[in-house]
């Protein structure tokens, strides 16, 4: 059987939206309004569903990576609500969901990378209290 296709939105990403094929594995965790990790330009983004098509794809298409969560982050209705906010007021439809999807989600492969790194930062120097009244001076 041949896969279906998904259109998302990548946060940040050219500015329209992509197609990517959904994996059978993927097929029950993928819904309009899912968060999913797809691969764009060799380097992996987090992106929004915001259809299904339902039909199957015969050519060449990059397929979901995984879906984060299970089932949709954003109801059917939010994310009408981001395509009609996006049509009216002119703005990329990324933006709009940048504003529905926490940071800390979006940025989610960031975080990844930043939690194996072995660097340690150093605390931070006291600051110079010359020319300040604070208020255990007083």
């Amino acid at each position: 059987m041949a896969p279906r296709l998904a259109t998302v939105e990548i946060f940040s990403g050219p500015g329209k939206p992509l197609d990517y094929s959904v994996p059978e594995e993927l097929a029950n965790k993928i819904c309009v309004g899912s968060l999913v990790e797809v691969s764009l330009r060799n380097r992996r983004c987090i992106a929004v569903v915001i259809s299904l098509d339902g039909k199957t794809f015969t050519g060449q298409a990059k397929a979901i990576l995984r879906a984060v969560g299970d089932g949709p982050f954003l109801s059917k209705n939010l994310v009408s609500l981001a395509r009609w906010t996006a049509a009216n007021y002119g703005n990329p439809l990324w933006k709009i969901f940048e504003f529905m999807v926490p940071k800390k989600l979006r940025k989610l492969q960031a975080a990844k990378r930043k939690r194996t790194s072995k660097k340690t930062k150093s605390p931070p120097e006291p600051a110079d209290r010359t020319g300040f009244l604070w208020p255990q001076d007083e």
